[in-house]
């Protein structure tokens, strides 16, 4: 059973401030919606230009997080941003 995703991104601060990462996901027939989703707001004061963003999620913390996962979707940014993804990876 996997209990947080893990993700690392390069990313321009100054276009993402304000925004937030998301991952929507499923279980056999369900839809993608909000009630499935994790959130997570950059933190800028963080972040630089050229350096690697790291950050984690509990995926504990919703109660739809259960069973066979079988879709996922993930939105880097709720804004058109141009980014580079090093990892995304599920933790136990």
């Amino acid at each position: 059973v996997y209990s947080k995703l893990a993700v690392g991104i390069y990313v321009d601060p100054k276009i993402v401030k304000g925004h937030y990462f998301q991952m929507f996901f499923k279980a056999g027939k369900q839809s993608l919606d909000e009630a499935k989703s994790y959130k997570h707001r950059y933190d800028t004061s963080v972040m630089s230009k050229d350096k690697l963003y790291e950050f984690e999620i509990d995926l504990t913390q919703n109660e739809n997080w259960y069973g066979i996962i079988n879709d996922l979707r993930v939105d880097i940014c709720n804004a058109e941003v141009e980014c580079k993804i090093d990892y995304i990876r599920f933790l136990k």
